[in-house]
């Protein structure tokens, strides 16, 4: 006799929209009044979302995978409408700037999925958490295809995972909690040489799972050996906040717009808007060489006041930058009379073509893709201002 999960259980709703292909979020909400979301693309699984240490969860796992990254830069209008949670727009971004590679945004997700979910299994164990399938739009939700995750060999897996981590004795602890210093029994505590060595990392304030990934240990490992001196009431756990995400500089510093050729020449004018000094920096002397003038904006809120004021004969648009992003920048120009015809090349580093596809939605000219190259600059420069000579005449 074959054994059916419950029906108001995760493995349940897994199945369900796998088997009907569905996409959209599946709505998690537990009664302690946590809540996360389950995104699927064509009964695909793609991304989870919890807010529960969000922030946390995030900057542990890209340290993890990219070390050198300077976690207090990641600052992002978290009222962009294009993104589904401020974490998947972070990594996005960060892939945009190729400061992450497209496998590591993989193993980034994958690894912030078994998360979430190992914390839905284990809070199902404990409390009644309710399911709701969402239906949204398929055009809505394709930017999240990109991440197809394996939950057939992801989820037994972390079923077991549950299991192992009740049976230690940790079924009312969270990894997501803290475990702190008690006051007890000091004589006996510095006899002890695993408890000194935790007690060095112990300070009320780290999760499990911050602890387990500075000693490079999984965290149930580290679990277990904490387990006997929780029961012993040397440690004890509590729950701890979330850290702030970072916020944007209240006073940032001046962004160039310069014009690196005299405003009196008669050559052309090209802009580039994008907030990548490494960007600039490769464009500018390619422009410059080949005999064009050559407009660098940075500050994104400036963007559009700077090209009134230039009036440049062709643009190209960074796609993904902090505040405005290229898609509304360009929407904007279109709706300018001085903008209506004039090209604006779309930069991104992303190949998706959903992007193509918005980029056409907003009047935009071409696409290139990141890295670009001097001689596809010089191409597309060409291209474009040929086209309007041609128009004129």
């Amino acid at each position: 006799m074959t054994n059916h999960p419950p029906v108001n259980s995760l493995q349940n709703q897994l199945n369900r929209a796998s088997e009907t292909q569905f996409t959209g979020p599946l709505e998690v909400h537990s009664e302690n009044d946590r809540k996360w979301k389950i995104y699927f693309f064509g009964g695909h699984l793609t991304w989870v979302a919890g807010e529960w240490h969000q922030v946390r969860r995030l900057f542990r796992n890209l340290k993890i995978h990219c070390p050198k990254i300077d976690l207090k830069s990641l600052s992002i209008r978290e009222e962009d409408e294009e993104y589904f949670s401020w974490d998947f727009q972070i990594l996005q971004v960060l892939q945009e700037r190729q400061t992450l590679t497209e496998e590591q945004v993989f193993a980034i997700v994958e690894s912030i999925a078994m998360e979430v979910l190992f914390d839905i299994l284990l809070e199902e164990s404990q409390a009644e958490v309710t399911y709701h399938l969402n239906l949204q739009d398929t055009l809505s939700i394709i930017r999240l295809q990109s991440c197809r995750l394996h939950i057939d060999s992801i989820l037994p897996m972390l079923q077991l995972q549950v299991e192992s981590w009740k049976k230690s004795g940790l079924g009312l602890v969270s990894p997501n909690d803290a475990p702190m210093l008690k006051d007890r029994n000091k004589q006996l505590q510095r006899a002890d040489k695993v408890y000194q060595k935790l007690s060095s990392k112990i300070n009320g304030k780290r999760t499990f799972r911050e602890l387990a990934s500075g000693f490079k240990i999984d965290t149930l490992k580290l679990a277990r050996v904490v387990f006997p001196y929780i029961k012993k009431e040397w440690i004890s756990t509590r729950a701890v906040p979330d850290i702030p995400r970072p916020t944007q500089n209240p006073h940032p510093s001046k962004k160039r717009n310069v014009i690196v050729q005299p405003p009196s020449s008669n050559e052309p004018l090209i802009a580039c808007i994008d907030d990548s000094l490494q960007t600039i920096k490769m464009m500018e002397p390619v422009i410059q060489t080949a005999g064009y003038r050559f407009l660098a904006i940075q500050d994104s809120l400036q963007a559009v006041l700077t090209l009134i004021e230039a009036k440049p004969d062709l643009i190209f648009l960074d796609l993904v930058m902090p505040v405005a992003n290229g898609y509304e920048i360009c929407t904007q120009l279109r709706r300018i009379p001085q903008f209506a015809h004039t090209p604006i090349v779309i930069l991104t580093g992303n190949k998706g073509i959903i992007h193509r596809m918005r980029a056409s939605t907003v009047r935009a000219s071409d696409f290139l893709t990141k890295p670009v190259q001097a001689q596809k600059i010089l191409d597309v420069i060409r291209k474009h201002l040929d086209r309007k000579s041609t128009d004129r005449k």
